[in-house]
């Protein structure tokens, strides 16, 4: 698996999190400065081999108001990582370091 599916619905990110054993989520805004410094990075892990295990979703926090509330989503960047459906972790606004070292973890259990 490669690249970031862009996720526009709470169905659809539930069914993403069913359908992939291991999921790494960005919860961004547009109108952030650090979401848009930690994109970059989110993408070039997302077409890393080391990482091709790993689905990469992103979700807008102005368009998936629903699935933000429900998952308690409070700061952008935030990232959750999931294996088989379960929340592993999450990071708020990390280094780009700290992200790589997150999806390692992911993409070791």
């Amino acid at each position: 698996m490669s690249a970031v599916v862009k996720v526009t619905t709470k169905e659809q990110f539930h069914q993403l999190l069913r359908d992939n054993r291991r999921v790494v989520a960005m919860f961004t805004a547009t109108w952030s400065g650090p979401c848009r410094a930690i994109t970059i990075h989110y993408e070039k892990f997302s077409n890393l081999d080391k990482f091709s295990g790993i689905r990469f979703l992103t979700a807008d926090v102005d368009d998936v108001a629903d699935l933000v509330k429900e998952l308690h989503v409070r700061n952008v960047p935030t990232f959750y990582f999931y294996r088989e459906e379960e929340k592993l972790h999450d990071l708020v606004a990390p280094s780009p370091q700290a992200l790589e070292e997150a999806l390692a973890l992911l993409h070791d259990v």
